[in-house]
């Protein structure tokens, strides 16, 4: 891993410790204690070797209801991070997936549609359609989960 690597790694760690309420907070929430953390974190030489263990960071992700640390290690490993919807997927709910689904994709459609018209695409224009975008997948996600925990498969 770079350096430059490492350090946007232990900058995320960071802004999840102060998400969570600070190192105080954050001990209580997962196993490493305050010095551990702080130095999971800590962008000093003596520290640079050191990061966050994975329990640590799904505990502290949960508490803050961002998955923050594990967004941008998936992004580094060339994935794309996205929210499923399952805790509350019933069988009659399918319906209701393709149904979003559909409307997510026919909002992305139009909106592509409109934004091209000059040819180009304008940050404003970017950042709608990946909203856009973020909602299709969304909804795409949660229905592959809904099939994976029928097939008895993870999610």
């Amino acid at each position: 891993m770079t350096p430059a690597r490492q350090r946007a790694l232990k900058e995320r760690f960071r802004d999840l410790v102060e998400t969570v309420g600070g190192v105080d907070a954050a001990a209580g929430f997962c196993r490493p204690g305050k010095t551990a953390l702080a130095q999971h974190y800590s962008l000093s030489s003596a520290d640079a070797e050191r990061f966050p263990p994975a329990d640590a960071v799904i505990a502290l992700e949960a508490v803050a209801g961002d998955p923050m640390v594990t967004r941008y290690m998936a992004a580094e490993a060339g994935a794309l991070l996205v929210p499923m919807m399952i805790d509350t997927l019933g069988a009659g709910d399918l319906l209701r997936l393709m149904a979003s689904k559909s409307r997510a994709s026919t909002d992305l459609t139009e909106h592509l549609l409109e934004a091209q018209a000059d040819g180009d695409f304008d940050p404003i224009e970017a950042r709608e359609a990946l909203e856009k975008m973020d909602d299709l997948l969304r909804v795409a996600a949660t229905m592959r989960a809904f099939f994976a925990q029928r097939a008895g498969e993870q999610a």
